[in-house]
């Protein structure tokens, strides 16, 4: 019915457009769209029997505005994708934004 549609739509439009998180097969992509005055936010994603807890924060003057940065359980990543693993382990994921 409507509701329901709505409520979906409602969702994908937060999390995917606002948030930037997307999820493709195994692959995770923050390309988030929110608000300068939002200095961080937190994302706990279950994947499998797999927690992912993400914390997205901005920075100023670090790098092109856009860029965006990842590091796992505190090793950074050349790229700015995920592998997505069900390791039953739970997992850190920081995600630095540029302003």
């Amino acid at each position: 019915t409507w509701y329901t549609g709505s409520a979906g739509w409602m969702y994908r439009l937060l999390v995917e457009s606002l948030l930037g998180f997307h999820v493709e097969g195994d692959k995770l992509t923050i390309n988030a769209c929110v608000p300068d005055d939002w200095d961080s936010y937190g994302i706990d994603y279950r994947y499998g029997d797999t927690t992912y807890r993400i914390m997205i924060t901005q920075t100023r003057g670090n790098g092109s505005p856009g860029a965006c940065r990842f590091s796992v359980d505190g090793i950074a990543l050349a790229e700015a994708v995920l592998t997505l693993v069900d390791d039953r382990q739970e997992h850190r994921i920081d995600v630095m934004l540029s302003r």
